[in-house]
């Protein structure tokens, strides 16, 4: 991901966390002792939130039994063990122990089952297409929708829940000046991004395949021939 990533440099393997020993860095905060290098400087361990009575999960994965890969903004490279996203407070973590969760910080990127997420402004994103000129990326968030009480008898009709709100975002690849500005995955916004003398050969394109601006499988698939094109 050559304009908005960082290259990995070099790869540390870290074993399993669930047993690490802890000690306390000059702000108080517990870390693992175990940890090398700039890792150590960049993960921080606190209580696994928990809200009772809340159907689904604050994370992106189901589970914490996946392997990532996190590049530091220095460049330095670790495989971490139960992986995953905190798509509330949009950090990356790990488990610890039952109650507990590593949190990363100071990440140039984070690869999880062949996908590469960054985080910009507080916010994480993968990426959906990189172009020359410009990249879209998805943000996806988890928000509290509250229960639903009847009013008459007290009695919960539907529970408090989590569901995810995804956004999309054009990027300018611009080193100087990187600019992130939300777009809507439709016809009218995406034609804008074209090319004028390129959109003719782009909706041939789309109406030769059966394509759909508001698939996001579909508007990868486009934008890379858009590319192509240039």
């Amino acid at each position: 991901m050559k304009n908005i990533l960082l290259t990995l440099v070099f790869v540390v393997t870290i074993s399993t966390f669930m047993q690490a020993q802890t000690t306390s860095d000059a702000n108080g905060i517990l870390v693992p002792i175990s940890f090398v290098g700039d890792l150590r400087k960049i993960v921080t361990i606190r209580p696994e939130e928990q809200i009772k009575e809340v159907k689904g999960s604050v994370y992106l994965y189901k589970d914490f039994v996946l392997n990532g890969i996190v590049s530091t903004t220095k460049g330095e490279t670790f495989n971490i063990n139960n992986m995953n996203i905190d798509l509330k407070n949009q950090e990356f973590v790990a488990k610890y122990a039952r109650d507990s969760i590593f949190v990363f910080s100071n990440l140039s990127k984070v690869q999880i089952i062949n996908t590469q997420y960054f985080k910009s402004g507080g916010q994480i994103y993968t990426i959906l297409f990189e172009g020359n000129n410009f990249s879209i990326l998805k943000n996806m968030k988890k928000i509290l929708k509250d229960a639903v009480i009847n009013k008459m008898n007290g009695l919960t009709v539907s529970p408090a829940r989590w569901y995810t709100e995804i956004k999309y975002f054009k990027f300018n690849n611009d080193q100087v000046h990187p600019k992130i500005i939300e777009i809507k995955l439709n016809k009218n916004n995406l034609l804008k991004l074209i090319a004028v003398d390129k959109q003719k050969n782009i909706k041939s394109f789309i109406k030769n395949n059966s394509y759909s601006f508001k698939n996001e499988k579909d508007v990868k698939k486009i934008f890379n021939y858009y590319n192509s094109l240039l």
